[in-house]
């Protein structure tokens, strides 16, 4: 019964996340690592030194984050870059203490911001976006006893979530 709340748990996390956030693209979250991948979509071409620059105003604003709130130790994390032809994928792997909403509100944020328009979004109208998440949280699929959850693959189309249990 809590694994089975546990997986839940995690399973509803992502699903929040990527309702809140339709910036992100795709999460990976690792249990037993406490790590998360985070992916964003951007129109164009993104070269080395603008991803650069990128990771070094996320790791200052991460530092004030955490000096303000917590005074803990920030999480670490990493930004790599996958270019396709007319696009450039992001990815934020963090490690550090879960729940990191705080951490992931920042970081969203901060690429937001960063990209202006070329960051690809979901576009939805509010009403769909409370019914969604509605929708989500009464469906849930049966556990698999005796089945540990280690890693979870999320993301997002035509307005609805996808969770999967790799």
């Amino acid at each position: 019964m809590e694994e089975q709340r546990e997986k839940s748990y995690h399973v509803n996390m992502l699903v929040n996340l990527l309702l809140k956030y339709p910036e992100i693209y795709t999460i990976t979250f690792n249990i037993p690592a406490s790590s998360c991948r985070l992916s964003y979509m951007v129109k164009g071409q993104i070269g080395q030194d603008e991803c650069r620059e990128l990771q070094q105003k996320l790791q200052e604003y991460l530092e004030a984050f955490y000096f303000f709130s917590r005074g803990e130790e920030p999480c670490r994390f990493k930004l790599l870059r996958n270019s396709y032809p007319g696009l450039t994928q992001i990815q934020l792997c963090i490690r550090g203490q879960f729940p990191l909403d705080g951490v992931i509100s920042l970081f969203t944020h901060v690429v937001r911001e960063h990209f202006s328009n070329g960051l690809i979004t979901e576009f939805r109208r509010e009403c769909e976006a409370s019914f969604l998440a509605g929708e989500l949280s009464d469906q849930s699929t049966p556990a698999v006893p005796n089945r540990k959850v280690n890693r979870l693959f999320a993301f997002r189309e035509a307005g609805r979530v996808y969770v999967f249990d790799k």
